[in-house]
């Protein structure tokens, strides 16, 4: 009996249609809208207790399962309220209603231009007029779980809120209660959900703000991360799916970037905190009140970043760089790296990189686990398949203003976990997706829990006296505020904070208590600071703490103050006098929160010494205390004093001169285009540009050609200005700087592609691929400064010949008559000769016919395409004989091209030729490198008979489903540089997110490094088709059941006829002789199986063509060490 139970469960594991049946019921119930249905109660399912056991956990600590399905499905976050029940913010809509950019490039202008979420509805309706129910069947919804029966199990669910399925709806992604409600974050609101009448149905639903999500972006850049903040503020987040908001006091807008809110508990005073941040999934703030996330990485080489969040900071993401090739500027300046001089001033840069697919993040709250705990951050670090995920635990340790990672360990793998949290009994829970990118239907709750029973008690300890905290009397209250559990001293701060005045006195009487606990006397100080917006007068009370002794408590009072925006003249005078003496304080902590308080409070008379802090934090360069300068400057002093001060300034004052006025979108950062030192000319070009401030655009442009050209971030940001000016000097400037020998080739091949374009100029700009479209002009007033130029143009293109093609293209005679002349020079790279060859499409017949008889002489291979290219377009029955030649003669590339070019004449003797290929693919007689070329050829043909023959071909392919057949033309003759260029940068693909090409480094697959030497090209075309039918050892979950009743459980390291490696929940290597067993379940892939939706036969074959040159023989094996990276949901 019992083998036949454990039979039947790991049947039950290997079941897709069991996945597939909860999956449809999920999303049956989501969208029924009935938010009372009740889901059946019943025990943790036998597949969640045999995943369980499959974990690694750090010693000492014991998973078990305390909800599964069928109760609740695809878990993004979850929360608790005080009761211990559990709201699950669950998503319905992957692919069935939220969308990902990457599944759809055709309407990418559509959504970089969106700046609102009309916008975006707008283009949705007009794009998918026929197909808006696809984006209304499906709903996200907020599932209750409670444990009816106190076991500790959750035993009964139901739907606490649903509907949320309008065309612009995003994923559900963030719960919080506070007091007596949920909030609930779902694109494009943040909700408010009441239960009125206790069962367990939400009947109010007001939203707070609306207005988030105002591009698709990328799956998973939702509305998130819902924390209360220690001044009892509401902070959340957004991805880079960016926001445009309306508030009773003006519209908060940051369309292109990730963004932290914070607002009052009922939605009042929704401010902007920062900006440039690309996917923040969770918040959290540690015990010092300082508040962390880490970033999702761009899968371009990049990493997460933990970032601590300040008042004001911009991390330097934009949404439109997923986009560039290169990921511009966030790549090219360095933006995700750690602290170094080639990043922009204005950003603060992440304290370490850390994972790859960072979801839930939790801080711990000091009792019920280990002592090695103390000041750790949790980490849910979701990489779409649970042999490489899990949660992470990290330690940070103060450096300057900010944090350095002193530590970081696995805590817990083999799950796929989007989200972690405390519960009120003081234990450790994590959220399970289960597998896959776009959920299985199914969802699990596991505690986490070290059962010493000193730890036990520690537990019991605080969830005690969290249940007291209502009933507690002050001084209670204030002895609680000692407490070591972080959630306690919260909940005892929270409640002095209601009972209103008459807690001011104790609070006042322990900050001031010098012997006392230092986190208390914090506690107090927060306290104080939320009654002193009632009672103003408590901010003299904090202002005298910031002649305390104690550095932190000096910092609190200073940040505190902050928040007094509103006293009498007199008062704010006196506090902004307390706070610019802390300027120079010897804590970097301190000057920071001064800083950015004075400007909070617009204390103006702080001028001087914000400058001279600015000035003193040169050398340190520490990018906190630089923001809490900014944010200083901005918010005290006008534009006009800012310019006056900088007359007298240093380079680093300058600086923070120039970020403060960016702050202000003032036009006068243009002054700072002429300043003698490049630094701060760089942050004003920056400023300019990407703030924008398209009022000083001139300015920029005007400095074109007066700087050095080897400064490449101030010189395309120059160049983009020119081009935005959209008048004759300017163009001219861009030539000009086009011309210059210092300037790199690259960068002068940039200016050039700006001129060829420059009457109808792409609507992204060319610095950050933002949606900035430009008036168009006429073609003539080109080529009349191409005129004017072309002597020198003429004269430069021996070095670099790229303007007089340019000018050729654009079509002036000059440049088409020297051409020619240009093509015969020795030494003429290939690659400019078959550009320019291109160029000569609208010459007379008598310099085509030159040129191409040049080209077909020339000794490679691409010249003489390029030659045949324009004969086949200029004389087409002339160029039949020779292709037909070409196409059985020349190189690999030149036949390619041959058929290519034949399928393009419609003449008889071309559809022979071509006939005769066709005829040499259905006997099996083509060579694999051209039989992609032929099909194509076939398939595009005027002839009808071509496209029956190809017709018929492929479904035969189609019917047989054999991958050989399918996928005959991927095999070979594939380019790889183009392959290369899919695996790096394609948005669609996104190999890179997973797979690395150095030697040993794992991410969420294998490295690629020597793929070509242990893969046939077959094999891989398997892999990338079909990713399930063999997984890499090393990132495969096997559950084994042996004869003798055993079931072994872990990641397949190794396995050859005889025997299996699994290496098990402790960490140890299991060896498993084959013959013993009986069953065997695997997990899936973290591939996604439906790759070939966006790539053609050409794109794969290019793939494969890439992939199979990586051979280095340095790279380690695929089960090589520890997984370093992953993915989060996208």
């Amino acid at each position: 009996m019992f083998w036949s139970f454990m039979l039947a469960m790991l049947r039950l594991l290997k079941a897709t249609i069991y996945a597939s049946v909860l999956g449809a019921l999920a999303a049956s119930v989501a969208s029924s809208g009935r938010a009372a249905e009740q889901a059946s109660s019943g025990p943790i399912s036998p597949a969640a207790e045999l995943s369980a056991a499959s974990f690694r956990v750090e010693p000492g600590y014991k998973v078990t399962p305390v909800a599964s399905e069928p109760l609740f499905a695809n878990p993004v976050a979850f929360c608790f309220d005080p009761q211990g029940r559990v709201f699950v913010a669950e998503t319905h809509r992957v692919h069935h209603g939220t969308e990902d950019n990457r599944n759809h490039m055709d309407w990418l202008d559509d959504d970089l231009a969106a700046q609102t979420v009309a916008q975006r509805r707008a283009y949705i309706e007009r794009r998918m007029a026929d197909k808006l129910n696809h984006y209304t069947e499906s709903s996200e919804l907020v599932r209750l779980l409670e444990d009816r029966d106190g076991d500790g199990v959750y035993d009964h669910s139901s739907i606490f809120s649903d509907g949320y399925q309008e065309i612009e709806s995003g994923a559900a992604a963030g719960v919080m209660w506070v007091g007596d409600r949920l909030l609930f974050t779902c694109i494009p609101d943040l909700w408010e959900l009441r239960d009125a009448d206790g069962d367990g149905q939400a009947e109010q639903r007001k939203s707070l703000a609306t207005g988030f999500g105002v591009h698709f972006a990328l799956f998973g850049h939702d509305l998130h991360g819902l924390v209360e903040g220690p001044d009892g503020k509401i902070y959340f987040s957004i991805g880079d799916r960016g926001l445009h908001v309306e508030t009773p006091n003006g519209v908060l807008s940051n369309p292109d970037s990730g963004s932290v809110l914070r607002c009052n508990p009922d939605g009042s005073e929704l401010e902007l905190f920062a900006t440039g941040l690309r996917n923040p999934q969770e918040l959290a703030f540690n015990e010092l009140g300082d508040l962390f996330s880490v970033d999702n990485n761009s899968d371009s080489g990049d990493r997460a970043r933990i970032i601590q969040i300040v008042e004001g900071m911009n991390t330097g993401w934009r949404m439109s760089y997923q986009y560039l090739p290169d990921r511009g500027p966030f790549n090219r300046e360095k933006i995700w790296h750690t602290k170094n001089a080639d990043q922009p001033a204005g950003i603060v840069p992440p304290i370490a990189h850390l994972s790859d697919g960072p979801s839930g993040l939790v801080y711990y709250p000091g009792t019920g686990m280990t002592d090695d705990c103390r000041d750790s951050f949790f980490l849910a670090d979701f990489r779409g398949a649970p042999a490489s995920s899990g949660i992470r635990r990290f330690h940070l340790e103060q450096e300057g203003a900010g944090y350095r990672l002193a530590n970081d360990k696995m805590f817990l793998e083999g799950i796929l976990a989007t989200d972690c949290d405390f519960g009120p009994d003081g234990n450790f829970y994590v959220a399970d997706w289960i597998e896959g990118w776009n959920g299985t239907g199914m969802g699990r709750l596991y505690r986490v829990a070290d059962d010493d029973p000193k730890l036990v008690e520690a537990r019991r300890e605080s969830a005690n006296a969290l249940k007291q905290v209502p009933t507690l009397k002050s001084e209670q209250l204030i002895e609680l505020l000692g407490n070591p559990n972080m959630r306690v001293r919260q909940a005892a701060q929270r409640k002095l904070v209601a009972f209103g005045a008459a807690s001011a006195q104790p609070l006042t009487e322990l900050a001031h208590q010098t012997d006392a606990n230092q986190l208390s006397r914090i506690h107090a100080i927060w306290a104080l600071g939320s009654l002193a917006t009632h009672d103003a007068g408590l901010f003299d009370v904090i202002a005298t703490l910031c002649e305390d002794a104690d550095a932190e408590i000096r910092n609190q009072a200073a940040r505190t103050l902050g928040r007094a925006k509103s006293p009498p003249e007199t008062e704010r005078s006196e506090f902004g006098a307390v706070l610019a003496k802390l300027l120079g304080d010897s804590s970097l902590r301190v000057r920071a929160s001064a800083a950015t308080s004075i400007g909070s409070l617009g204390y103006q008379p702080a001028l001087a010494e914000l400058l001279k802090a600015a000035s003193d934090n040169a050398e340190v360069g520490d990018a906190i205390v630089r923001t809490g300068i900014v944010m200083g400057l901005a918010g005290s002093q006008s534009d006009a004093n800012l310019i006056d001060a900088a007359k007298k300034a240093d380079p680093a004052a300058r600086i923070a001169i120039v970020l403060a006025l960016a702050k202000q979108k003032s036009p006068r950062v243009g002054n700072f285009m002429a300043d003698d030192s490049e630094a701060v000319a760089l942050e004003a070009a920056r400023a300019i540009w990407d703030t924008p401030i398209v009022a000083a655009n001139g300015a920029l442009a005007d400095v074109l050609n007066k700087v050095s050209p080897t400064n490449e971030p101030l010189a395309r940001r120059a160049l983009a200005a020119s081009q935005a000016m959209r008048a004759a000097n300017y163009l001219q400037g861009v030539i000009h700087f086009a011309l210059n020998p210092d300037a790199s080739d690259a960068m002068r091949d940039h200016a050039w592609e700006l001129v060829s374009h420059w009457a109808a100029p792409s609507s992204r700009d060319p610095v950050h691929g933002q949606w900035r479209p430009l008036e168009p002009q006429a073609a003539d007033e080109v080529r009349d400064a191409m005129k004017q130029a072309w002597p020198s143009i003429k004269q430069a293109s021996g070095a670099n010949p790229t303007g007089a093609i340019v000018a050729a293209e654009l079509g002036l005679p000059a440049a088409l008559a020297q051409l020619p002349e240009l093509l015969e020079q020795p030494n003429l790279d290939a690659k400019f000769q078959a550009r320019a060859i291109a160029a000569l499409e609208h010459a007379d017949d008598a310099v085509a016919e030159r040129v191409i008889e040049f080209g077909l002489r020339s000794p490679d291979g691409v010249v003489r395409s390029a030659a045949r290219r324009l004969l086949a377009e200029r004389f087409p029955a002339k160029a039949i004989e020779p292709l037909a030649s070409a196409a059985n003669d020349g190189e690999t590339r030149e036949r390619q091209a041959a058929l290519a070019l034949l399928a393009r004449i419609d003449l008889p003797a071309a559809h022979e030729v071509l006939a005769a290929w066709m005829t040499r693919v259905e006997q099996g007689d083509c060579p694999q490198e051209l039989l992609l070329e032929v099909l194509e050829a076939a398939q595009s043909a005027t002839d009808k008979s071509l496209v029956e023959r190809h017709k018929k071909l492929i479904d035969q392919q189609a019917v047989s489903g054999d991958l050989a057949s399918l996928y005959a033309a991927a095999v070979a003759g594939g380019d790889s540089t183009r392959g290369e260029q899919l695996f790096l940068s394609n948005e669609s693909l996104s190999c890179r997110r997973c797979h690395s090409l150095t030697p040993g480094e794992q991410l969420v697959g294998p490295s690629l490094a020597d793929v070509g030497a242990k893969r046939t090209r077959q094999e891989i075309i398997e892999s990338v088709t079909r990713p399930n039918a063999k997984i890499v050892e090393g990132f495969q979950t096997t559950s084994m059941l042996l004869d003798t009743g055993t079931v072994v459980t872990g990641i397949l390291r190794h396995e050859d006829d005889e025997k299996a490696v699994l290496l098990n929940a402790d960490g140890k290597e299991v060896e498993v002789e084959l013959d013993a067993v009986e069953d065997r379940a695997q997990g899936l892939s973290a591939m996604p199986e439906d790759l070939m939706k966006f790539m053609s036969q050409r794109d794969l074959r290019d793939v494969v063509e890439f992939l199979s040159s990586q051979r280095n023989a340095s790279a380690s094996s695929d089960a090589g060490p520890e997984p370093e990276a992953g993915h989060e949901i996208e």
